[in-house]
Formats: C-alpha cells, structure tokens, sequence
C-alpha cells in the first residue's frame, strides 16, 4: 500500500510523522522522486531546511524538475519577503495533477494560529496533492486530533528503523483501519516493500517484538509555543490559561468622627 501511495495513489492531504528517534524527511523526498518521474509539477515548500538540505540524496536530475520556494534561511521574514508561504498557500498556479510538499507542517504550526493554517493548507489540496511532513513529538495529541478532523488526512506513522536499512510504516486511512508495513528505501530512493512486522512466535520472527496499532494519536510533549495555539493545547499542556495576578490591597481604613457636629 505504501508503494502505491508514492507512486500515484495518494489524494488528498499526507502526513508523513516521524520523531525525533526515526525520521521522516528521506521518505519525503521518496514522493517527491516518483512524482518527478511520473512528469508530475512538483512544488517544495521548505519552512524549516534550506534546499541544500532537502536536497541530499536527491539526483541532479530530480532537483532540476523542482520548483523550491525556500523558506528556511529566513524564517520570520526578516529580510522583507514572505518566502514560501505564499507559495504554500497561493499553490502558485499548480493544477489537479500536480503535488505540493511542505517540509514542514510542524513549522507551519508553530507559525500560525491551527485554524488558519488549516484552512490555507485545505485551500492548497483544493489545487492537488499535499505531502506534509509532521513532527508528532512537538505537538500536543488535542490540537492534532482537531486538525485531522478538519482535514481529513492519510497519516503514515514511521516506527524506530530495523537493521539492515528495514523501515517500519503505519498506515491509516482517517477513519480507516491501521496497517503495518515494513519497506526499504533504494538508493534511487524507490519504496521497496519488504512485508509486515512479524509477531513474537511466528516463523521468522524471533526475537521481533509485536507491533500493536497505534492510538488515535500517540502522546507528545508539548512545547510552550505550540501550548498557545487553542484552549485544547492549553488543556493538553496542564490546565486552562493561568489567570494574571491579583494586584495586592493595602490596609483598610476606618472611617473617621466627624468633629463638630454632635
């Protein structure tokens, strides 16, 4: 299934979501290779790297079909332009059979408020496909629930690599059913699929441990910028907006005889 989600299948709006401990850049640029072979327009909207880093292991041949929209050498836009937002957003002219990678969503996140970039971003699948690269370990599980709610994504969940160079992938249809993959990336950076995770007992499968499906949404460490962004984050970050200080009264004064008048 993931073969054919790079290769064509894919519609809509992708999560790609990796971690801190399995990246997930390099399957990014896995969709971006086939379809530049498919002689597909191909938008890189970079928020976070620059082009020279999104463009390791990628052939001359790719990055010259690429149309990068670099963000990442500024990223609040000190040096008076607005980088690859408008790109994002306005898609740039890009048609039904073209696709849009954002590297990444979590900068987007951290950026803007989650209702606006949710309806920029739906604003940008209105125009083709979207890739988008999450990081789920920077955002708490309330804000990511409410956007995929919104948006309705296909989420590929990317599990601690297995040596030799094996990947584990979870793939979720929203609303669908998980499943398990276990792929290789090529040198050509090409998915090749190497089955699914075998469970403790089965032949073959020695010494693997099990892979249960994830939750709904994995638990995530919440960061204080992105506990600002919703009330949901706010709770997911340890209660409602602290309320601020009261200003310190001074003593009461009682009231005074008047004199004179009795």
């Amino acid at each position: 299934m993931l073969r054919e989600l790079v290769e064509g299948g894919a519609e809509g709006l992708v999560w790609v979501e990796d971690t801190a401990t399995c990246e997930g850049r390099s399957l990014l640029r896995a969709f971006v290779t086939a379809a530049v072979k498919r002689a597909e327009p191909v938008d890189v909207v970079l928020l976070e790297v620059t082009r020279e880093q999104f463009g390791v292991g990628l052939s001359p041949d790719v990055k010259k079909q690429l149309r990068f929209h670099d963000d990442g050498a500024d990223p609040r836009g000190w040096l008076g332009g607005d980088g690859g937002r408008a790109a994002l957003w306005g898609c740039n002219g890009a048609g039904p059979n073209s696709m849009v990678v954002l590297d990444s969503l979590s900068a987007a996140l951290l950026r803007e408020r989650p209702h606006v970039a949710g309806r920029k971003l739906r604003a940008a699948m209105g125009a083709g496909r979207v890739v988008a690269l999450l990081h789920r370990d920077l955002h708490p599980p309330p804000l990511l629930q409410a956007l995929g709610g919104a948006l309705s994504p296909t989420r590929l969940i990317l599990g601690e690599p297995r040596p030799p160079n094996i990947h584990h992938v979870v793939l979720i249809p929203w609303g669908g059913r998980p499943k398990a993959e276990l792929f290789r990336l090529l040198p050509d950076l090409s998915v090749l699929p190497v089955g699914t995770p075998p469970q403790v007992g089965a032949a073959g499968g020695e010494g693997m441990k099990p892979t249960p499906p994830p939750p709904p949404l994995p638990a995530a460490a919440t960061t204080p910028l992105s506990a600002e962004c919703c009330p949901e984050s706010r709770a997911a970050a340890g209660g409602p907006h602290p309320r601020p200080p009261r200003r310190p009264r001074g003593p009461r004064r009682r009231p005074g005889r008047v004199r004179g008048l009795l």
